[in-house]
């Protein structure tokens, strides 16, 4: 979906050919996808851009091997750089450019048996659930292609958003003054701990210990930035991980009052 969000014209391409098998309202059997050569086509393309496992899985070398002057020690481990493969300029036309149109009128397929394109491997190591990934991958992709059009959202989530927050990156607490909006999951435009089932279990000791921890932070001591530097001038961006944190970290010196 990425390649096809940023190649719209291929995406308009593979919808007009659903239109034409499938129809406005036609629904999506595996039987259709036969008859889909170019969204088959973007699948092969996909797989060759980005394999989803770049060195396979691991082979060991049986016997002492020579290949391209080089020698492979029996018992050493093997990587398959199914992802260089894929860009390989001597086998592929342009490799870094997303163009299903390489693959119509073209017998390569991701099997295993044409060693240009190996995404799910070749021989005893292949992965065993290929045929099963290969059609569901066609199966959702028809269904995602023939149930909408599709664009880019304004790249802002959810707690940032202009429609929702006046000046959102503006630090503002008082827009919660007299504002029934809280962090308990019910109101979604601010869903720091998620939100139903799946809401962090851990929400209410986290809520009144970040609670507890700033008032005691803010009652006990003056602060300031350390080497005079002025707060107009703090780095406030974020770093993504399995928590949110200041990409360089805060240092501040308190001040007994």
């Amino acid at each position: 979906m990425a390649e096809l969000l940023h190649n719209p014209e291929k995406m308009v391409k593979a919808q007009r050919e659903l239109q034409e098998v499938l129809g406005k309202d036609g629904i999506v059997q595996e039987s259709d996808i036969s008859k889909l050569p170019y969204l088959q086509a973007i699948v092969k393309e996909t797989f060759r851009l980005h394999p989803l496992a770049p060195l396979l899985v691991p082979y060991k070398a049986e016997t002492d091997v020579k290949i391209c002057g080089f020698t492979v020690p029996k018992n050493s481990q093997v990587l398959i750089n199914a992802w260089d493969i894929g860009c390989d300029p001597s086998v592929w036309s342009n490799p870094n450019a997303f163009m299903p149109e390489r693959f119509l009128g073209c017998d390569i397929d991701v099997k295993g048996r044409d060693f240009e394109l190996i995404p799910f491997g070749a021989g005893r190591r292949i992965c065993l659930a290929l045929p099963l990934a290969h059609r569901m991958v066609h199966l959702i992709l028809v269904s995602l292609l023939h149930s909408y059009a599709w664009k880019l959202d304004d790249d802002r989530p959810i707690h940032r958003l202009p429609s929702t927050w006046p000046n959102p990156n503006a630090f503002m607490p008082e827009r919660f003054l007299e504002c029934d909006i809280n962090v308990k999951g019910r109101d979604f435009e601010l869903i720091p701990f998620g939100a139903r089932r799946r809401i962090c279990p851990g929400m209410p000791l986290a809520h009144r210990m970040v609670h507890l921890m700033l008032t005691y932070l803010l009652y006990s001591h003056a602060w300031k930035l350390e080497d005079g530097m002025k707060p107009e001038n703090m780095d406030m961006s974020e770093k993504f991980g399995l928590t949110l944190q200041k990409a360089q970290p805060l240092r501040a010196i308190p001040i007994n009052v």
